[in-house]
C-alpha cells in the first residue's frame, strides 16, 4: 500500500507548470526546489542534501517567497503537519536526505487527496 499512496502523491496535475529553484546559482549543499499551487495560495518546498555530508541551514520565508511570514506545514504522501507561522526555516538533513513543507498563505493545511503535482481529483 505504501508505494500506491507514494505513487498517487507523485500524480502530475495535467497542467504543465514549472517549479523554481531561488538558489541554485549559489552551489550549496542544499537544494531548494520551490512550486507554486496559486488555486490554494500556497507553495510546495522541497528542500534536498546532494552532498555526501550532513547539512544544517535557516531559509527566511522572505528569502523564499517573498512575504515576512507564512504557515508551514510538514507535507508527505500519508498527510501533512502544522508547524504553525514561521518567519524562517531551519533545517538538518543527513546524506541524501530530503524535506518537504507546504507554506500556506490562508493557514490551511493541504487537502488530504491533492497530489505533489497540485491535482485535487
Amino acid at each position: 500500500m505504501k508505494s500506491t499512496k507514494m505513487w498517487r502523491f507523485l500524480r502530475p496535475s495535467g497542467k504543465l507548470e514549472q517549479a523554481v529553484l531561488p538558489f541554485w546559482s549559489k552551489n550549496e549543499k542544499l537544494k531548494v526546489v520551490l512550486r507554486r499551487y496559486e488555486k490554494q495560495k500556497a507553495w510546495g518546498l522541497l528542500i534536498t542534501n546532494t552532498s555526501s555530508q550532513k547539512a544544517r541551514k535557516s531559509f527566511t520565508i522572505n528569502d523564499l517567497i517573498n512575504k515576512n511570514s507564512i504557515s508551514v506545514f510538514e507535507w508527505n504522501e500519508n498527510g501533512s503537519a502544522p508547524l504553525g507561522s514561521k518567519t524562517q526555516i531551519a533545517i538538518n538533513l543527513g546524506i541524501h536526505e530530503s524535506a518537504l513543507f507546504y507554506l500556506s498563505e490562508t493557514n490551511q493545511s493541504p487537502s488530504p487527496i491533492m497530489t505533489l503535482g497540485g491535482w485535487e481529483g
